[in-house]
């Protein structure tokens, strides 16, 4: 008995959907040096998509600058969210793009782009190479190289471009820890700001990624305005919920509009939640809350006041409430 072969009939062409570009359904306006610039720049494929979507966003809506979040990036180019921010990082460190608060775009003035660190250098072969190539292809290669001063030059090149990362990633804890020390002093915080701690290593993430330190101290002053007289809300005020990377564009928006808004520049105003009292505080960062609105010390309970009375020997409380607490002789004993 012999087999039967089914034939399956194939996807017609008229089937298929073709995708053709069309200016009718828009197109992106720009200047002839500016794309000639984008060709000849040192650009990896990566940074190079990116820089395209950059383009696509800003340009394309008739617009020099604009805010293009790592997600739209991530979602333009197929590439992960957060290698779209290191790479927008790089392109603005190399004046590719520029950047003024949130908003982003193509740097027209091409002159001031600047050539990639790492550079691809021609061939060079050593006399045993050349040993083995013809006459003539001998005439067109460089003199004979010494690898061992190649290999010191390649070594400079490496050790430098750790120093340059050190440096940087120091600048980047120093800003960490002004961000923390804001926090503190304005939440009644007891933060860390030790170069390895956790907590400066989050805010060092937010500030790689392109946040920056006034924009994280907005963060700080508005979230502290709308929950600092919450008693449900206060506790969290923290670097890990103030800054939590999901909520961390949002959070940054929010606090600009509150600052345009002129709310910034003038006390909190007080929450709908009833302020803290001294009988509900049984926290140090309670109690820093409940001197901050007014409170006065010698209504605290013992326990509480005798907690204070250690951090502060101990050098730990910030020095505003140093100063609340100096204000109503709190340690003259």
């Amino acid at each position: 008995m012999s087999a039967q072969l089914l034939e399956f009939p194939s996807p017609s062409p008229k089937d298929e959907v073709k995708t053709v570009a069309d200016c009718d359904n828009g197109y992106t306006r720009i200047a002839n040096e500016l794309l000639s610039a984008m060709a000849m720049a040192d650009l990896t494929q990566r940074q190079f998509k990116v820089l395209l979507a950059v383009v696509r966003k800003t340009y394309g809506f008739n617009k020099p600058m604009d805010w293009c979040g790592n997600k739209q990036l991530a979602e333009a180019t197929g590439l992960p969210e957060t290698r779209c921010s290191t790479i927008k990082n790089e392109l603005v460190q190399r004046d590719i793009l520029i950047q003024k608060g949130r908003s982003i775009g193509p740097n027209p003035v091409i002159t001031d782009w600047k050539k990639s660190e790492v550079t691809c250098s021609g061939k060079t072969f050593t006399k045993r190479g050349k040993e083995t190539l013809p006459d003539l292809v001998k005439e067109l290669l460089p003199k004979e190289v010494n690898t061992k001063d190649t290999y010191s030059k390649d070594k400079k090149d490496k050790d430098h471009c750790r120093a340059d990362a050190r440096r940087r990633n120091a600048e980047f804890v120093s800003q960490a820890k002004q961000v923390i020390e804001h926090l503190n002093a304005v939440c009644g915080r007891q933060y860390p700001t030790a170069g390895k701690c956790n907590t400066i290593k989050g805010v060092v993430t937010r500030l790689k990624a392109g946040a920056t330190v006034e924009q994280l101290k907005a963060v700080i002053d508005h979230k502290n305005a709308e929950w600092g007289t919450s008693a449900k809300m206060v506790k969290y005020l923290q670097p890990s919920t103030l800054f939590k990377p999901s909520k961390i564009e949002e959070n940054i928006t929010d606090a600009q509009a509150w600052l345009a808004s002129g709310k910034g520049s003038q006390p909190a105003a007080p929450s709908s939640a009833a302020p803290i009292s001294a009988r509900d505080v049984m926290t140090n960062p309670q109690a820093a809350q409940y001197l901050h609105s007014g409170g006065l010390f010698k209504e605290l309970s013992e326990a509480v006041k005798h907690r204070i009375r250690e951090a502060f020997r101990a050098n730990q409380l910030p020095s505003q409430l140093v100063s609340i607490l100096d204000e109503q002789e709190a340690f003259h004993d």
